[in-house]
């Protein structure tokens, strides 16, 4: 599954995996750790809205590629 890093504060971690595809939109499962409290969270982003924040670096590709956990970006 591919997953995406949210740019925010940096007090906190956000990253979501799409999770399925509808007509109009993308079913997302959000991940977010503040001060060390990891929430789960499902959520749906228009396939529009996804795209503007692909384009705008808003939200980039990750990977982990250590095995480790750990998310790299993805060019």
């Amino acid at each position: 599954m591919k997953k995406y890093y949210v740019k925010g504060s940096q007090d906190r971690v956000e990253y979501f995996e799409i999770t399925g595809d509808t007509t109009d939109s993308y079913l997302v499962r959000i991940t977010r750790i503040v001060d060390g409290d990891k929430k789960i969270l499902e959520e749906r982003i228009s396939h529009d809205l996804f795209e503007l924040c692909l384009k705008t670096g808003y939200i980039y590709r990750t990977e982990d590629v250590s095995g480790k956990g750990l998310l790299t970006k993805v060019a």
